[in-house]
């Protein structure tokens, strides 16, 4: 999902709402990571966040963590995330 919505804007419609719920009755937990690149072997995560769906409730998670390397710029200009920005993260 690469949705940009703004505070307080549903990130659903109601009919995608319907759809959602039609398949997964129970509600869905959904997972975003960021990284310092691509590979699995050499990159690390820079946040992670999570976005917790039920019928009557929806619920977001968001850190930033340090990774033991730097961000390259090349990744920094792709999702916004800075080495300062991670400096202090757990």
């Amino acid at each position: 999902m690469n949705k940009k919505t703004s505070p307080g804007q549903p990130l659903f419609t109601d009919l995608e709402r319907e759809i959602l719920f039609k398949h997964f009755p129970e509600g869905i937990i959904a997972f975003d990571l960021e990284t310092t690149g691509l590979s699995p072997t050499f990159d690390h995560i820079v946040e992670i966040s999570a976005l917790k769906m039920t019928q009557g409730e929806e619920d977001t998670f968001s850190t930033l963590v340090h990774p033991p390397i730097e961000i390259p710029e090349k990744v920094i200009a792709i999702h916004g995330i800075t080495n300062a920005m991670v400096e202090d993260a757990p």
